[in-house]
């Protein structure tokens, strides 16, 4: 077992960690220590490359390139009617299984060769920016070894799914994406510092891949129960019948996650606005269950009882669920609160924000937004605020997808022609980070080096890294229905990935 207090150790945890995170889609197993004994036995007439086949030769009667949208939708139907055939499932026939994480992980990480000088390390005397741990030649190492796993994966995907023949760098992480996941790493760190991030990342991948079908389907059904004839006849009055019926099951859940939520990690993330399908937060669910174990204090003495905590588990990956069932349904039962006061309140807000950035919005239609799409623009730049007030919002994971955001919906160029900002010193990066006084993003140095290289891509700060920025665009097209095409282009980059399942 390699020590977590070692700069190889974290750095083996680091790896397989952001692999996890950015490669969920994966043909190369580094994060399925998990699944070893579970495979997806499909049926025949279930052939998700058949439909692609099809909408590919629709595509030509479609407007506003829509044909990832409707494949998204399309897989989710299939997903939430074969919830068991498209899950993987226990098999015995298990060939090279191994009960140890680590044996596991060696086999496609030598980690001896990306980081030579191996030392101790003292956790609380770290810093939470891997420049500050590992130097040029160690980072570019695991750079190396993270593009070389990930690009061999995409190539695998590309061949599988037919794509056209692409650069290998369009695929590669770049320093500047290394550092932001290295952040989020670090704040999980400090959460559970004893334990290997990557060993519960690849838990929460695994009770994903084989549960999420069945919590699509669970949303299915509450929303198709809640429209019932039958209920409906005897009950006349709708919302006390969906008060009724939506207590009941909060209530059994409840019930469900108290019992369960320590033993198994609690998926958390977000629904989609049209209420058919759940997006998984890996960080979320990391933290989440951190906090667990942390408190419990179970894993506090691991080094000198000598108790291996990374051994092979057998988890009920239902039992995951309950906490986003709840979630769920508790936004059903409470959540439309469009027209109390609170909201009312939010309501005025959003109409002084829009006084005051009045020139931004004109801007904003001189780009061709209509007045639905400029407020889901002031809302993901205000962080969300008004949400609830039913403008949709989109999730900003870490801080480059916030300034792809601001790239891509103008906001740079509104306040370098209007304003006359150049964005030549960290601190004039607070005019986007606080575009919403209410905001609680800080001024980072990270912006500065991007917007530096926001024309070169081959910088090692370039934002714009092929595989994280497609899946971000994808679910600017998903979460807020706005076509790609009316963003600001990215430069010198003609060609982006289109998603593959």
């Amino acid at each position: 077992m390699i020590s977590i207090e070692s700069k190889r150790g974290m750095a083996l945890d680091f790896i397989v960690y952001l692999i996890a995170v950015e490669d969920p889609v994966s043909n190369h197993g580094i994060h399925e220590f998990f699944l070893q004994k579970f495979e997806v036995q499909k049926s025949e007439n279930i052939n998700i490359e058949n439909i692609q086949a099809k909408l590919d030769s629709l595509s030509p009667f479609f407007q506003f390139s829509i044909e990832n949208m409707i494949l998204s939708e399309t897989v989710n139907d299939l997903l939430s009617y074969y919830p068991k055939e498209l899950s993987p499932q226990k098999t015995e026939n298990v060939a090279d299984f191994t009960a140890d994480y680590f044996d596991y992980i060696n086999r496609f990480v030598d980690i001896s060769t990306i980081i030579v000088n191996d030392e101790s390390i003292d956790f609380y005397d770290i810093e939470s920016s891997i420049e500050e741990n590992y130097d040029d030649e160690e980072i570019n190492n695991i750079l190396s070894v993270i593009n070389s796993i990930i690009t061999s994966n995409e190539l695998y995907q590309q061949k599988k799914h037919q794509f056209e023949t692409l650069s290998i760098n369009q695929f590669e992480i770049n320093l500047a994406s290394i550092k932001e996941h290295f952040e989020n790493y670090f704040m999980l760190r400090i959460v559970s510092p004893d334990v290997y991030i990557s060993y519960y990342a690849s838990l929460i991948f695994s009770l994903n891949k084989r549960a999420s079908n069945f919590l699509n389907r669970f949303i299915r059904e509450i929303n198709g129960v809640s429209e019932s004839i039958v209920i409906n006849k005897y009950f006349n009055n709708k919302n006390f019948k969906n008060k009724e019926y939506l207590d009941y099951q909060i209530d059994e859940n409840e019930k469900l996650l108290f019992q369960h939520s320590f033993e198994v990690p609690q998926l958390d993330g977000f629904f989609t606005k049209n209420n058919k399908s759940s997006i998984i937060s890996l960080q979320a669910s990391l933290k989440n269950y951190f906090s667990i174990l942390s408190a419990s204090e179970l894993l506090r003495n691991t080094n000198l009882t000598e108790i291996n905590p990374h051994q092979y588990l057998e988890l009920n990956a239902e039992h995951s669920l309950y906490g986003m069932k709840l979630k769920y349904l508790n936004f059903l039962r409470y959540g439309d609160r469009i027209h109390s006061q609170e909201d009312k309140g939010i309501e005025n807000n959003l109409e002084e924000l829009m006084t005051e950035k009045s020139d931004f919005i004109e801007y904003l239609k001189s780009k061709n937004f209509d007045n639905d799409e400029i407020k889901i623009i002031l809302n993901a730049l205000s962080e969300n605020k008004y949400s609830s007030i039913g403008i949709k919002e989109i999730e900003f994971k870490n801080d480059i997808n916030f300034f792809r955001f601001c790239y891509f919906f103008y906001a740079f160029d509104y306040f370098q022609d209007i304003e006359g900002k150049k964005f030549d010193t960290i601190a004039s990066f607070e005019k986007i980070t606080k575009f919403n006084r209410d905001n609680r993003r800080e001024v980072k140095q990270q912006y500065h080096k991007n917007f530096i290289e926001i024309d070169n891509s081959n910088g090692k700060h370039f934002p714009f890294s092929a595989k994280s920025t497609d899946a971000f665009l994808l679910e600017i097209e998903y979460s807020l229905r706005i076509d790609r095409e009316k963003l600001k282009p990215i430069p010198e980059q003609k060609k982006i990935l289109k998603f593959s399942y």
